[in-house]
């Protein structure tokens, strides 16, 4: 038994003592070559399951679709980190479900906001702790990213932010020391702009796109409330006699 092993003993040793350094950088190679062929694969067949379902994630709230994509973007870049070369394929998928989402929640935020305007009655009403509490996040976004913003996967607040703000409510919303009048269209507009803000914050890789598309909401709310009140559609929609100071103040103030 001795004899018929030691060749095959001698052979082995022979074989690791014959290797070159040159011969160990091939072998390295090829295997990081299976290894990136095997992730592409892997990479493909997830971005034709994502693929199908692109309308399913396009239509989640934000701390669900939040979930996916993170998920997807951090398999993304491990691998690609582990192949040391960039893939395309579920790369593409992911930033294109994420503009895909984007433009889903902007189309419902416009459709929304240009309802509240034309059924708003142009009357000035209490500012609750909530909606400026909205407002304050907005001022502050300015400068810093709110950690009101931040969704928490293992703890997903309800609402537009962390918390409830609690006091009484006050006569008039406060941005920056100035007092405004305020109308619900107005304080309705907080919550979608917050929206926007969380997109931001949370998914930093659309923050071009989402800033895009708060200038587009913001010129179609703005659009639509001159229409309605500077152009005296209100007369019509909220049933209005005339214009009156009263009702430019919560609208200018």
């Amino acid at each position: 038994m001795f004899h018929q092993t030691r060749p095959c003993i001698f052979a082995h040793c022979l074989f690791r003592q014959s290797k070159r350094p040159e011969d160990l950088s091939d072998i390295q190679a090829d295997l990081l070559e299976i290894l990136s062929s095997g992730v592409e694969l892997a990479h493909s067949r997830a971005s034709k399951v994502m693929s199908i379902r692109t309308e399913q994630h396009a239509a989640l709230d934000l701390p669900d679709f939040m979930t996916i994509f993170r998920e997807s973007w951090d398999f993304v870049v491990q691998t690609e980190t582990t192949c040391r070369r960039m893939i395309v394929g579920l790369r593409g998928t992911v930033l294109s479900q994420g503009k895909a989402f984007l433009q889903a929640m902007h189309q419902a935020r416009i459709s929304a906001s240009a309802k509240v305007v034309e059924e708003e009655q142009w009357s000035a009403i209490d500012v609750s702790p909530a909606s400026q509490a909205l407002a304050n996040i907005i001022i502050d976004s300015a400068m810093s990213d709110s950690a009101k913003l931040r969704i928490v996967p293992d703890n997903v607040q309800n609402g537009h932010a962390n918390g409830v703000a609690t006091g009484a409510s006050a006569k008039q919303l406060s941005i920056e020391d100035v007092k405004y009048y305020a109308v619900p269209a107005t304080l309705k507009m907080f919550e979608f702009l917050v929206d926007y803000l969380k997109v931001i914050v949370n998914l930093p890789l659309l923050t071009t796109d989402s800033v895009g598309r708060i200038i587009e909401f913001l010129k179609a709310f703005n659009s639509r409330t001159c229409q309605v009140v500077l152009g005296a559609g209100a007369m019509r929609s909220a049933g209005l006699k005339n214009i009156t100071a009263k009702n430019l103040g919560g609208f200018l103030t």
